[in-house]
């Protein structure tokens, strides 16, 4: 793989759409479609993945949340919903770019989102 084909694997596991990528790199959208077409950025995408979580991938973890017995922990799910929710949140997501995102502390308090 080419360097900007390896930075867009990397910007597809941090949640970048094509046409964003594609401006990033001075690429058509085509092209990059191409590119993660390919078995080798399908399976450099996967190792990304699983390297270094983005906070959109652990909020949608949030939503299948289970306590220690195995049963639903809505409380977990349903302020996972609201944070996705949010207005901005693909924001926040690519404004930590860059920083590992290890723990996302969900408020248990009334009102809070």
């Amino acid at each position: 793989m080419t360097e900007q084909q390896k930075q867009a694997v990397e910007l597809v596991a941090r949640g970048f759409t094509y046409k964003e990528i594609g401006k990033r790199l001075d690429v058509s959208e085509r092209t990059v479609r191409r590119w993660m077409a390919t078995p080798e950025a399908k399976e450099a995408l996967a190792r990304a993945r699983q390297a270094e979580p983005s906070v959109l991938s652990i909020l949608r973890a949030a939503l299948s949340a289970t306590t220690a017995q195995g049963h639903p922990d809505w409380r977990a799910r349903l302020q996972g919903a609201r944070l996705l929710l949010l207005p901005g949140v693909e924001e926040l997501e690519r404004e930590v770019e860059g920083t590992r995102v290890t723990i996302i502390e969900l408020s248990a308090e009334e009102g809070s989102p």
